[in-house]
């Protein structure tokens, strides 16, 4: 029973040791964290600053050696200066690789010759009486309330069109026709 007692007491204790321990690890972890930080953050300031906050806490006499002989004496490390440049030779968000600039706009062109002056030859005058004449072949026409021509087989009415010409008119053997606001008369082939 006795052996009972002692193992239920030391059960009890080692759950609350556990728990001094974790919190001790904790707040160590929270410190060398805090160090680190200090030691690793940017700027020229920082660093210098980093070495000089070990030193003050070592210098105070809190701390011992290695196996609690005496008193450990601190040796500050070397700061660590870092040269910052004051200008920054580029900009480091603009990238050329990336993207590229536009090519250059191709040179203007060369006004070396002057434009030729002998203006080109005027289009060739259509004889267009000679080609409705030529085109239309008239046969026959009947006048009446709906007057019609028959050219080569069929047969056309006013407002339609033959060979490019529209008839204008129908009379009696002979048909006028127009094209580009001009009117000629074809009479019927005997």
């Amino acid at each position: 029973m006795g052996d009972r007692g002692m193992n239920s007491n030391a059960a009890k204790r080692q759950p609350t040791q556990d728990r001094r321990k974790l919190a001790m690890m904790g707040g160590l972890a929270v410190i060398l964290a805090a160090v680190v930080m200090r030691t690793f953050s940017s700027g020229p300031d920082a660093a210098v600053a980093a070495p000089e906050a070990a030193a003050s806490s070592t210098s105070s006499g809190a701390s011992t050696g290695n196996n609690g002989n005496g008193p450990r004496v601190a040796v500050a490390p070397a700061p660590k200066v870092i040269d910052w440049p004051g200008k920054v030779a580029r900009d480091p968000f603009a990238s050329a690789v990336v993207y590229r600039p536009p090519p250059p706009p191709p040179p203007p062109p060369k006004v070396d010759d002057p434009p030729d002056p002998t203006p080109p030859p005027p289009a060739p005058v259509v004889d267009l009486a000679k080609e409705a004449a030529d085109s239309i072949p008239l046969t026959a026409t009947v006048v009446g309330e709906k007057p019609i021509a028959m050219i080569n087989g069929r047969i056309y009415r006013v407002g339609e069109f033959v060979a490019g010409f529209r008839i204008a008119e129908i009379h009696a053997r002979r048909i006028v026709v127009e094209r580009s606001n001009q009117r000629f008369t074809i009479d019927v082939a005997h």
